[in-house]
């Protein structure tokens, strides 16, 4: 069920969900009608399954990285490191395309950039605590920023532009967004007078 399950959010990650026919999905899962229509419903029933079991997959993901992390600065560091490329966020394609028609998926969307704007306001509070950024940050305002960030990193990514001019750009956000404690912590280089 679960290699069904993996293939069948595959083919919606790759196609979409108007471009994933029946037929693909019977395809994917080595099943005949019946018995894909007896596991699993209609099309929708399990494009929904997929896509929520996606979304709570990465807001937890998200939350045990920040709270595994030994300092909150590394953790919102890392966020602004996405690593989902040119095939992007199954949310964000899925939300993309069926927005305006699709309760339910605009729905899940905003549930989820909510867990996320949570988790990095739960971070920002530790970094201040832990004396990396200053007293004076607005944790759920600096929240809001870095989800809109995060998600335009991805966005990027998307695009095809290089994972080196991607990650240009977060770490320039990371500096911007984090101040000194943002900057990506590299060997200094020694001159040759020293």
């Amino acid at each position: 069920m679960d290699e069904a399950l993996t293939a069948v959010r595959e083919e919606f990650w790759l196609h979409g969900y108007a471009g994933t026919s029946i037929d693909r999905l019977l395809e994917a899962t080595n099943l005949g009608k019946g018995s894909f229509y007896a596991a699993f419903g209609d099309k929708r029933t399990l494009f929904l399954r997929v896509l929520h079991e996606y979304a709570t997959t990465r807001v937890s993901t998200m939350r045990d990285l920040h709270r595994g992390s030994r300092r909150a600065i590394e953790a919102l560091q890392a966020t602004l490191r996405p690593a989902l490329g040119p095939r992007g966020c199954f949310l964000a394609n899925c939300t993309a395309e069926l927005s305006p028609q699709d309760a339910d998926v605009v729905a899940l969307a905003r549930t989820t950039c909510g867990a996320f704007e949570d988790i990095f306001t739960e971070t920002i509070q530790r970094a201040v605590t832990e004396g990396d950024l200053p007293r004076i940050t607005r944790p759920r305002a600096l929240a809001s920023v870095l989800l809109a960030a995060t998600n335009g990193l991805e966005f990027l990514g998307r695009t095809g532009l290089d994972d080196a001019a991607v990650d240009r750009v977060g770490r320039n956000l990371a500096r911007n967004l984090l101040g000194n404690a943002g900057r990506v912590n590299r060997p200094r280089r020694h001159s040759k007078e020293q």
